[in-house]
C-alpha cells in the first residue's frame, strides 16, 4: 500500500476499492501504508485522512512498537497528531524503547505537538530504557521551549501552559 506514501488520496480510496490491504506491512520494518505517509518530510495530510478513512489501524504498531502517532510527533507533524488523537490513538505507548511520542517530541523540540499531546493526556513521569522522561530528553538536547512546557506542566498540571 506504497501509495499512501506519495500516492493522492484518489489513488489510495482506488486501491482499497480494488482489494488492496490498507493495514498490510512492509517486510523489513513492519510499517503500515500509514506509518509510512507519516514519515515523510512533506505529509499531505490528505492522504493519511484517506488512509484513515479507508480503516487503517491508528493504533497498530511497527517492528519497534512505534506507532503512527509517534511518528508524527517525531516528524513534527502536528496537524496529523491531533488527527490521530481525534481517531482515538493512545498518547502513551511506548515503543520497545521505553518511548512515547510525548518523548519523541521533547527529542526534537516540537513544542506544539508536546503541548497537545500533554492536553490529550501524555503521562510526564514516563521514562525510557535509558530512564529518561521527556523533559529529560528536552534538557539533555538543550530544547528550552520544550522543556519550559513540560515544566510548567509538572509542576502546575496547568490545562494553560505556555500560553499568556
Amino acid at each position: 500500500m506504497c501509495a499512501g506514501c506519495d500516492g493522492t488520496a484518489p489513488l489510495i480510496r482506488s486501491l482499497v476499492a480494488s482489494g488492496a490491504y490498507v493495514n498490510s506491512r512492509d517486510r523489513r520494518f513492519g510499517r503500515t501504508a500509514l506509518m509510512w505517509a507519516i514519515s515523510q518530510k512533506h505529509v499531505r495530510v490528505t492522504n493519511v485522512r484517506a488512509l484513515i478513512a479507508c480503516r487503517a489501524d491508528v493504533h497498530a504498531v511497527d517492528r519497534w512498537r512505534r506507532t503512527a502517532l509517534w511518528w508524527a510527533a517525531w516528524w513534527g507533524h502536528s496537524s496529523i497528531v491531533r488527527l490521530l488523537i481525534w481517531h482515538c490513538a493512545d498518547v502513551n505507548v511506548t515503543s520497545i524503547y521505553g518511548e512515547t511520542a510525548l518523548i519523541a517530541a521533547a527529542k526534537r523540540g516540537n513544542v506544539a505537538i508536546v503541548q497537545v499531546l500533554l492536553e490529550n493526556g501524555a503521562r510526564t513521569d514516563d521514562a525510557d530504557d535509558w530512564g529518561r522522561t521527556a523533559l529529560d530528553w528536552a534538557e539533555k538536547r538543550e530544547n528550552k521551549a520544550a522543556a519550559a512546557v513540560l515544566k510548567e506542566w509538572i509542576v502546575t498540571g496547568s490545562q494553560n501552559c505556555g500560553q499568556p
